[in-house]
């Protein structure tokens, strides 16, 4: 009976492993590799806009940071397991940064925030509740550098 529940024990375990989970920093506009334990059939990103994802050879990921900005990655298997969730959070060289929290003088006005990311310099880095027009700001000047790096600049233009 003993020898039952001990069986039935580690059978559990086998099934109830999680995916290994990560943190990753990958500094705007380079790339870094990820090895998995496993072939890669299927990969999800939270958010391509901050991170773009490239599967190579079935077993390895090259992360690359896109814009300032925190996302995840989750890796399934052929059989639909997960081999990896990856919180990933694409920054300047340094890890540093700075949130500058405002609250409303009048009740009618709402709080909000604007970061920032470091290394000496502050670099604006788009988050959730930001005020309005500094996100906008922001998002159209990431669409403007985006668009040029797709599109890539030819000899003798600004």
């Amino acid at each position: 009976m003993k020898l039952k529940f001990l069986g039935l024990g580690a059978l559990l375990a086998m099934f109830a492993m999680p995916a290994f989970a990560a943190q990753l920093n990958v500094p705007m506009n380079e790339s870094s590799v990820v090895h998995l334990e496993g072939d890669a059939t299927t990969v999800i990103v939270g958010n391509p806009m901050v991170a773009d994802v490239t599967v190579i050879e079935g077993n390895g990921l090259v992360v690359h940071g896109r814009v300032f900005g925190n996302t995840d990655v989750t890796v399934l298997d052929g059989a639909g397991q997960e081999i990896l969730s990856l919180s990933v959070s694409v920054t300047d060289r340094w890890r540093g940064g700075v949130a500058l929290h405002t609250g409303g003088t009048q009740p009618s006005q709402r709080a909000s925030s604007v970061n920032y990311v470091c290394n000496p310099d502050c670099v604006r880095a788009l988050h959730p509740g930001d005020q309005p027009e500094a996100a906008e700001d922001f998002a159209n000047q990431t669409g403007a550098w985006q668009d040029l790096t797709q599109r890539g600049m030819g000899l003798g233009e600004e």
